[in-house]
């Protein structure tokens, strides 16, 4: 019998928690509740190493007398370690030293980098194991589970997240809101498969054992209503017992087929290579208002950019020209790009460094044209001095001449006498 079903299917509905849940809220030291039950705290997973981390650059990334660093992640300023080094609750890391190394939390949540806009956190997975008959035998998931940034945090879920469901006879409906709107929109990912040893690794197509969407930008909470199989496995158990749920950074997860379905460790292999990302902010106001307010985060030389999420917020970077940590006080320091490796300048010959930015000169005899930049850059450079044109006679030849006009003039000379 064939297990084919529809992949995914979208259902709107007014925004509210399922039955008998109510709406978590949750106190600001412990402010992210995981859809999923709390995560065993596992390896620093590959981060993304195209994300832009400048506010780590510098000599000032903390408050004064905070630290850095908890472990081996960098711990740069609006968020901190201890109360007095973030900027408000919702950004406050708690620094874990029974682990070695030390591990930083949020709430009950690892966190495993922050970037300029970003902060990658702990994953964990839903699932639900069958026997042979089609009766549960474990699972870690219940409908009561909830994840609820509210309003009060500056964090939301990256579209740079997947929802994936791994199996041969699962489906799993994901609630969210919709996109801060007073709505909840639940969609469904269905993972098939006639005969799981048959199935190859590869993308997740719904129909290979492997279901997957992105996950819209800017969303605040989501909730696993679902997870649940049509047949209990009954019919594909000696190659797939159990099916899997879990949001997580989109590249990260290597769909590996039938080798996937049936691995016992599949949970420790996600935990510890898929985080999940998010995005955070400072407030909720957007740059034109926030910019007259009287704890407005973005201190000099630096610019306030509004982001996109509905729910509002802002951030700050360094100006042009400047690199560091624009939320702190002379955070944004100068970029020598004469000297800085990172930052090449683009002079054909002398370069002089200004405040946010810098000159290019020519030295003394070349002639200046344009803005002394290299020509392949859309710049004209310098030109050489003109040098005298020189003659092209070997110079055995001028001496010859020379000396026979001497013969010649000896000669006349004599003969005239």
């Amino acid at each position: 019998m064939s297990l084919l079903r529809t992949t995914s299917t979208l259902v709107t509905t007014n925004m509210h928690p399922p039955i008998g849940l109510a709406a978590v809220s949750l106190p600001l030291a412990s402010f992210i509740l995981l859809l999923f039950s709390p995560p065993t705290i596992a390896l620093i997973p590959p981060i993304n190493a195209t994300a832009t981390t400048t506010i780590t650059k510098g000599t000032n990334i903390t408050k004064p007398g905070c630290p850095r660093k908890c472990g081996d992640v960098t711990i740069p300023y609006p968020f901190g370690v201890a109360p007095d080094c973030a900027l408000d609750s919702s950004m406050e890391i708690t620094c874990n030293t029974t682990y070695n190394p030390p591990k930083p939390l949020m709430g009950n949540i690892c966190v495993y980098h922050i970037s300029d806009s970003q902060v990658w956190i702990s994953n964990d997975v839903v699932y639900q194991c069958y026997n042979r008959k089609g009766a549960v035998t474990s699972q870690n998931w219940a409908s009561t589970t909830w994840t609820d940034f509210s309003n009060y945090n500056p964090y939301t879920f990256s579209h740079e997240n997947k929802f994936t469901v791994v199996g041969c006879d699962d489906d799993a409906t994901l609630a969210r809101d919709n996109l801060g709107k007073m709505k909840r929109t639940a969609q469904v990912c269905s993972a098939s498969c006639d005969k799981p040893e048959d199935v190859i690794g590869g993308s997740c197509e719904g129909t290979n054992g492997c279901c997957q969407y992105t996950i819209p930008k800017g969303s605040k909470y989501y909730s696993l209503v679902r997870l649940e199989s049509p047949s209990n496995h009954t019919q594909v158990w000696s190659g797939n017992p159990c099916g899997y749920a879990f949001i997580g950074e989109t590249g990260k997860f290597n769909f590996r087929g039938f080798d996937d379905l049936k691995d016992p460790n599949f949970i420790q292999r996600v935990m510890e290579t898929v985080p999940i990302v998010l995005d955070w902010a400072i407030g909720i106001l957007r740059c034109k208002v926030a910019n007259n307010s009287d704890d407005y985060a973005c201190k000099e030389k630096s610019q306030c950019v509004d982001v996109e999420a509905e729910s509002g917020g802002y951030r700050c970077r360094c100006e042009d020209g400047y690199e560091g940590n624009p939320y702190i006080s002379h955070g944004c320091q100068d970029i020598d790009e004469c000297t800085d490796p990172y930052h090449e300048h683009q002079c054909e010959m002398n370069c002089t460094n200004t405040p946010g930015s810098y000159t290019c000169s020519c030295p003394d005899g070349y002639q200046i044209v344009g803005d002394g930049k290299k020509r392949i850059n859309g710049g004209v450079g310098c030109l050489a001095p003109v040098q005298p044109k020189k003659s092209d006679f070997p110079r055995w030849i001028k001496f010859a001449c020379g000396v026979n006009f001497l013969q010649i003039n000896g000669w006349c000379s004599y003969s005239l006498q």
